[in-house]
């Protein structure tokens, strides 16, 4: 608020040692000064005093700049634009509400809108779109806007530090699902495949003891055939005995 007024006790002492209003006064706070209103270093401006506190108007860039709201309003194409972005310096276009520099104080816009423009960034093409006259002949000057770009890529360079580190926490974040996931899929493949080798090893045991029991049947049943063949032999050989013995007694 001090800094506010003393601005103004400046400006208005500057308006009285100039006598009639027949020449424009400048904001000593952004005459020629460096990184206002959250503009980058290389920004280089000069302010007019408007008959009302609230407005300042850029000879430059042909634009309104709000105190309050610390960004610019475009008097041509009605609306605000964002905060932290310098409107792009153009030639050809005319002073607003026919003023120009050295004649009286600057008017401040009439009919104010309070939305953001759309499309911002193509000023140029937006004014010839609004079928202004001298919009057709004017063109933009391209150092100061490359340093208009480099301004408000440093402005925002916080903003994109923020959306990277943003960019990759999601990434290390999702990084950490992907590899919770493969470790799940390797555990479940490792446990499917304990599982599958723990039934083969179940059925080979089973092959083997049906194996085993097979040839055990097969030796019990020859040992069987065996003794029963050993029997029918011994009965046989006494059979024979039998007769030999009878033969012999009837001799």
């Amino acid at each position: 608020m001090k800094t506010k007024l003393f601005r103004w006790t400046t400006a208005l002492l500057a308006l009285a040692g100039a006598g009639p209003l027949t020449s424009c006064v400048y904001d000593p706070y952004y005459y020629g000064g460096g990184g206002y209103g959250g503009y980058g270093p290389s920004v280089r401006t000069t302010l007019v005093v408007t008959s009302d506190s609230r407005w300042g108007y850029d000879s430059t860039r042909y634009c309104y700049y709000d105190y309050h709201r610390r960004c610019y309003y475009d008097p041509y194409l009605h609306g605000y634009y964002p905060v932290g972005y310098l409107p792009p310096l153009i030639y050809g276009a005319p002073h607003p509400y026919g003023w120009y520099p050295g004649h009286g104080a600057c008017p401040p816009p009439r009919n104010v809108y309070s939305g953001y423009l759309t499309n911002y960034r193509n000023r140029a093409e937006l004014l010839r779109e609004r079928n202004y006259a001298w919009a057709s002949s004017i063109r933009e000057r391209r150092q100061d806007n490359l340093e208009r770009i480099r301004d408000n890529r440093d402005a925002n360079r916080e903003e994109n530090r923020e959306r990277r580190q943003d960019t990759l926490d999601a990434w290390r974040e999702n990084h950490t699902e992907n590899q919770a996931r493969r470790q799940e899929t390797i555990a479940g493949w490792q446990e499917h495949r304990e599982a599958s080798r723990e039934r083969r090893q179940n059925t080979l045991e089973t092959w083997r003891d049906n194996r085993d029991d097979k040839r055990d049947a097969r030796q019990q049943a020859y040992a069987d055939r065996m003794t029963q063949y050993r029997e029918k032999q011994a009965e046989k050989k006494e059979a024979r005995q039998d007769k030999r013995e009878q033969r012999q007694e009837n001799r």
